[in-house]
């Protein structure tokens, strides 16, 4: 949206073939809006996850390449894929999409400096933007990998804490109640004219427990399985 409302403002680019940059933008901008609804139930790892990416590549390649190629100004999409990849992944799947990223850009280079595709190609340019590619991917596979270890961490705090919690719920909870149960088992087989009493007890109390230990099973059943 940002990209559109920019070349509304200040039309200079695309210079060439305008109509299929407008189009591919457009379509863009609805892809991605449908996508804010969908990406929630994506897993990172799912196919559709790394097909969404895949089409982030290739969409600045083509776009770069419509719009006098490595001297586009939509390079900079190139760096929303890096952003993209860093925060569904890490250190390695960033820097494998700076490193597609460099190729793709370079071939693009090459068609244009052998005249095959229009465009602008400077030397100095084209280095200096493989340099910030480089760069950028380093740069924010470094912190998605930060981020990546504090999540783990974190959710092994968490997981930490829940079996703490569900140990102390057992041993103060169930566990004392089975330790009785079996304490007046022994009572009434001292003294069994009182067993049918007893036993009802200890029918009632076994029948606690296990409605206990059913919301104790709930409450650690997680909500929603990942796909």
């Amino acid at each position: 949206a940002v990209t559109l409302a920019a070349i509304y403002l200040d039309p200079t680019e695309p210079t060439r073939h305008a109509g299929v940059a407008y189009g591919l933008l457009a379509g863009y901008f609805a892809y991605s809006v449908v996508l804010l609804v969908v990406a929630p139930r994506e897993s990172r790892w799912s196919r559709g996850a790394v097909a969404v990416h895949i089409i982030d590549v290739v969409v600045a390649t083509v776009l770069t390449l419509l719009t006098e190629g490595p001297g586009s100004p939509f390079f900079l999409l190139f760096g929303f894929a890096l952003l993209a990849a860093g925060y569904r992944w890490g250190f390695r799947e960033t820097v494998a999409t700076g490193i597609a990223s460099g190729l793709l850009f370079g071939s693009e280079a090459l068609l244009v400096s052998a005249g095959v595709v229009e465009g602008q190609f400077e030397l100095n340019r084209f280095i200096t933007r493989c340099t910030h590619l480089a760069v950028l991917a380093v740069m924010v596979g470094s912190i998605a990998e930060q981020e990546k270890q504090a999540r783990a961490e974190v959710g092994a705090r968490a997981s930490a804490a829940e079996r703490a919690r569900v140990a102390r719920e057992l041993h103060d909870g169930i566990i004392q109640s089975l330790i009785a149960i079996k304490m007046q088992l022994e009572t009434v087989r001292r003294t069994q004219a009182e067993a049918p009493t007893a036993l009802s007890q200890l029918q009632a109390l076994l029948e606690r427990e296990i409605v206990n230990l059913r919301a104790l099973m709930f409450e650690m059943t997680p909500s929603e399985l990942p796909s």
